[in-house]
């Protein structure tokens, strides 16, 4: 699987901070809303496909919200009426919620994630599809999983780079998962994921790079102020107009990349991004 060019270094910390007692009341809010979730998880595992989603949106949004971040829609989202591969760059474990509170779904992350107090649980409860990163051996099993669940109709999220980066520079899209698309005739939604902060510019400073751990990354998280994760919604990518993985892992890497350096441009130009929908 692909390793991460970034570290430490990456993480730009030349960030206006809010007091250690505003951050651990974020942190606080924030477990408030898991607790909710994990206390109400067996009624909502009841619920049909649909609603099951909505419930997962608003959750995601609560929990950007607790954290105090601000999540800003680029382009048109729509509902998620049928089975398609939402595919992104990937910077920070914010990304699941970002993704989530904007276009709701079941997600594919390592199974390292599975084991994680309390996040383990929910995420597992999502409905996500989990890789053992470890061994190659089971990834077909993986693609198998993801291409039956895009056959019933779910909308399924992937972080195609496989690994963080700090997002200076995006990587390469893994090919893998989109024979997953191929093979359930699923269109491909590509994503772009981009973090600044309000009235100033890009930051690497949510990036989960290095030996971060959940803990240290929330906690740092909670500490920034004015923190704003862009979602920008690329065009989809028709079934069937692509039949080789490689190529259409090229094609929605381009995209993304190619959205993201519009972002770039536009701010260089005009500033501080224009506010778009909050969610």
């Amino acid at each position: 699987m692909p390793r991460s060019p970034c570290g430490a270094g990456c993480v730009d910390h030349r960030v206006r901070r809010v007091a250690p007692v505003v951050a651990a009341g974020r942190l606080a809010h924030a477990c408030g809303v898991l607790l909710l979730v994990v206390l109400t998880a067996p009624a909502t595992a009841l619920l049909g496909r649909n609603a099951w989603l909505g419930f997962h949106r608003r959750f995601c949004a609560a929990m950007a919200r607790a954290l105090g971040v601000r999540i800003e829609v680029h382009g048109e989202a729509g509902p998620p009426d049928r089975g398609a591969l939402m595919a992104s760059n990937h910077v920070s474990w914010l990304d699941v919620l970002a993704v989530n509170a904007v276009l709701p779904t079941r997600g594919v992350a390592k199974s390292e994630i599975a084991g994680w107090w309390m996040i383990g649980r929910l995420v597992a409860g999502a409905g996500t599809i989990f890789v053992d990163r470890s061994a190659l051996s089971t990834l077909p099993r993986t693609v198998a999983e993801v291409t039956a669940a895009l056959r019933d109709g779910w909308p399924v999220s992937v972080f195609a780079e496989g690994t963080t980066r700090c997002g200076r520079r995006p990587g390469r899209f893994v090919p893998a998962p989109f024979q997953a698309a191929i093979d359930s005739g699923a269109a491909v939604r590509p994503l772009a994921l981009r973090y600044r902060v309000a009235g100033a510019a890009e930051t690497t400073y949510p990036a989960m790079v290095g030996d971060d751990s959940v803990v240290s990354s929330a906690w740092r998280i909670a500490r920034l102020a004015g923190l704003v994760v862009e979602v920008r919604l690329g065009q989809e990518i028709a079934a069937g107009r692509l039949d080789d993985r490689r190529e259409l892992a090229a094609h929605a890497e381009a995209a993304v990349h190619g959205a993201l350096a519009a972002a770039r441009a536009d701010q260089a130009m005009t500033g501080d991004s224009p506010l778009s929908p909050r969610v």
